[in-house]
């Protein structure tokens, strides 16, 4: 009601909401759908009805008439303009008073700093930059220094593609957790019983509850299973030989086929059955040496080329004893 007739903004604030509310379960789409047309529609034709008869023009909704002549006509600048700085030397100011300079603090000292703290930002933010991307580009033929601003503004949006798609790749290779784990779920299926231990890093990197296929509780997608595994990610352990699957980080796979040496024609307990590379970093300096050797005018092609570089980052040990 209030997206209709006060403030047509407060839709990409109901968007949300709905989606939350179908997605927890809390209303079905059809029902959210059948109660927004419902509202909205009887909202908009009350304001249709007020405003028209006030304003003295039929048929007159005033959202969308701001919505056309703001976003569409492009002339919200008719209302008045502000400095650049507006945003940040007076609004948030006074819409955050104290809490403003609290909020700077506690980004600053705030020690353990994650991106996922202020994700929710980012969508926000990338509609103020399309804001800007587009005044840009709309004053393109303005004058040369006009056309070479939205030339790297092209050039930014390319280089963004380009970023993100060497992240994605990287943010891929990001999961030794994951892929060590499932490995071992598809190469064991036979065995009924098994105990398996997943070290710190495995448990940070993609080994979650939802790989965890052999033991409750079972996903919509095994639904069940004939098998009954134990998945350990118990801290501080030191003793394993109860576990039949071990996936270990560096030390930990030092340690455990050192400690027991095979006796006189006996076997080593401990064996390693799939090793589980991570990502390392970008080969810049493999290119960097590449371009000053002139194997670009050589032609000469990038021996041993990937996109990202990759180290062993776990081991799935396996009890043989």
């Amino acid at each position: 009601m209030s997206t209709a007739i006060f403030r047509a903004e407060l839709a990409m604030l109901l968007g949300p909401l709905a989606l939350q509310a179908a997605i927890s379960r809390k209303a079905s789409l059809v029902k959210i759908i059948k109660i927004g047309a419902f509202a909205g529609s009887t909202s908009a034709a009350l304001s249709v009805l007020v405003d028209s008869y006030f304003w003295r023009q039929w048929p007159l909704w005033p959202e969308l008439s701001t919505f056309g002549f703001n976003i569409l006509e492009g002339k919200s600048a008719d209302w008045g303009t502000s400095p650049f700085h507006t945003y940040f030397t007076a609004f948030l100011p006074k819409l955050l008073l104290s809490s403003m300079p609290l909020a700077l603090l506690g980004l600053i000292v705030d020690s353990h700093k994650e991106w996922r703290f202020i994700v929710y930002i980012v969508p926000i933010l990338n509609v103020i930059a399309a804001r800007g991307a587009s005044w840009i580009y709309k004053q393109r033929s303005r004058s040369f220094a006009h056309r070479l601003a939205a030339l790297a503004l092209v050039g930014g949006i390319l280089a963004n593609v380009a970023v993100t798609s060497l992240l994605t790749i990287a943010s891929e290779a990001n999961y030794p957790g994951g892929v060590a784990l499932s490995r071992l779920n598809n190469r064991f299926t036979d065995i009924k019983e098994a105990k398996v231990y997943i070290d710190n890093l495995a448990a940070q990197s993609g080994a979650s509850l939802f790989l965890q296929e052999y033991s409750e509780p079972y996903s919509s997608f095994t639904a069940g299973s004939d098998l009954n595994w134990i998945y350990d990610k118990a801290e501080n352990r030191t003793d394993f030989t109860d576990f039949d699957f071990v996936l270990a980080e560096p030390q930990r796979r030092s340690d455990l086929l050192a400690a027991e040496k095979p006796s006189a024609g006996g076997n080593q307990p401990w064996s390693v059955i799939e090793v589980v590379q991570a990502f390392d970093g970008f080969p810049v300096r493999r290119i960097v040496n590449w371009l000053r050797s002139g194997g670009w005018r050589k032609k000469e092609s990038l021996s041993g080329w990937e996109i990202v570089e990759l180290r062993d980052a776990l081991w799935v040990l396996h009890n043989g004893s």
